[in-house]
């Protein structure tokens, strides 16, 4: 740790807080170019190559102040999604909640990624919101941190690198098995394509010998627990407990040591519906862990339709998704789960290709899952000094050596 100095942020690099365009000027927006807010980051994202919103390049002109380049660590300081993170992939613009650091030549943009991540929680600690957590330019800019010179920093950005790349490379291939599902669902059971479509009778509006039920007929409905949650631990205390944001990507941070029946005991592959604000539906691909009150599990009756019924009650969900007005968030309800109508295809269609699918997602899923907890657990000893990588010879991943090549 000889070599580590405390320097101040603003010694890393130029910091730009984002700006929004004016919404109600449309000639800023739908274009080509990037908006970045938080609902586009996570906290371990890295480039950030699309955008829910996009803008035009009047928009990327007028707010060329603004304009943060390719390789800037856009980080959120202003939210209750403060921490979240990413790298630009382009010229881009972010909102009013993102810090950027466009990197100067004294120090490696991925270097810095990994340290503002590791130090998000004692950044926090300068948190000086009342109602949303809040760390302003002129703080966050001051906030001092422990940084090792320029070749140490490629070291360990090598290091880490090269987990991202695999990381990055799994959820890209999950990305395309998504869509492949998507569409075949889509093709074949949505506008009833399916192979030897062309032999089959119609009858009002469907393929003869479909019949249509209600979910909880051909599928059982557990919802979670109501865990006491002043007794909720990280110290993995007991059983770890899925809360509605751990749905999407598989990952608990909290425990409990009550214990309750084994139905609550969510396993890799089950079917989960997060029943609060955006409704959150995916296959569970982490450790076998307690749910959590508001949100569900979706057994299919018939192993064959697992993957059927997931892709079916897409659609519906998200109509009550849009349609549910809560005092402050949206609520499912079982009312409206058990008025769900799927229409269930014949014993000729094969729907267990939709298994296949979501089996190979759960695969890769779950390797992706510890890659990612090897690669915390490293980041954190990395970034400390823990691990002395000076003497260390280095192997630079494949999307470093051209970088390196030019230093």
């Amino acid at each position: 740790m000889s070599y580590w100095t405390e320097r101040e942020i603003k010694t890393l690099g130029k910091i730009i807080t984002g700006k929004t365009p004016p919404t109600e000027d449309l000639t800023y927006y739908f274009g080509d170019e990037l908006f970045v807010s938080p609902k586009d980051l996570k906290f371990d994202s890295t480039y950030i190559n699309t955008t829910e919103t996009t803008i035009t390049e009047k928009a990327i002109a007028k707010f060329k102040n603004q304009v943060v380049p390719r390789n800037a660590i856009m980080l959120t300081t202003l939210s209750f999604a403060f921490g979240k993170i990413g790298i630009a992939s382009k010229d881009v613009i972010t909102n009013q909640q993102i810090a950027s650091i466009i990197v100067n030549d004294e120090n490696h943009y991925r270097f810095i990624y990994y340290l503002l991540r590791v130090n998000t929680p004692f950044i926090f600690c300068y948190n000086s919101g009342i109602d949303t957590p809040m760390v302003p330019k002129s703080v966050y800019e001051k906030v001092k941190l422990l940084v090792c010179p320029l070749d140490i920093q490629k070291k360990i950005a090598a290091i880490l690198t090269s987990y991202d790349d695999l990381i990055d490379n799994n959820r890209r291939r999950v990305a395309i098995i998504e869509k492949m599902t998507k569409e075949i669902y889509r093709e074949w059971f949505v506008r009833y394509r399916f192979p030897d479509y062309e032999k089959i009778k119609f009858f009002k509006g469907a393929p003869e010998g479909w019949e249509e039920k209600l979910l909880p007929e051909i599928a059982n409905i557990t919802y979670g627990f109501p865990f006491d949650g002043n007794k909720f631990n990280s110290s993995s205390i007991g059983k770890p407990i899925i809360r509605i944001r751990n749905i999407q990507d598989s990952n608990t941070s909290d425990y409990t040591d009550q214990v309750v029946s084994d139905k609550y005991l969510i396993k890799k592959g089950d079917l989960l519906v997060g029943m609060d604000g955006i409704f959150h539906i995916n296959h569970w691909h982490g450790e076998e862990a307690y749910l959590v009150q508001r949100s569900c599990r979706i057994k299919a009756k018939s192993e064959k339709l697992e993957g059927y019924i997931s892709n079916a009650i897409l659609a519906p969900i998200k109509y009550y998704e849009s349609i549910i007005q809560g005092a402050t968030v949206g609520h499912l309800g079982a009312k409206h789960l058990n008025s769900i109508k799927i229409l269930i295809p014949s014993d000729k269609i094969n729907v267990q290709i939709l298994n296949d699918f979501i089996n190979q997602k759960i695969k890769i899923s779950s390797a992706t899952n510890k890659l990612i907890q090897n690669r915390d657990k490293l980041m954190f000893r990395l970034m400390s000094g823990k691990i002395d990588v000076e003497k260390l010879d280095i192997k630079f991943p494949k999307s470093m050596i051209d970088e390196v090549r030019n230093a």
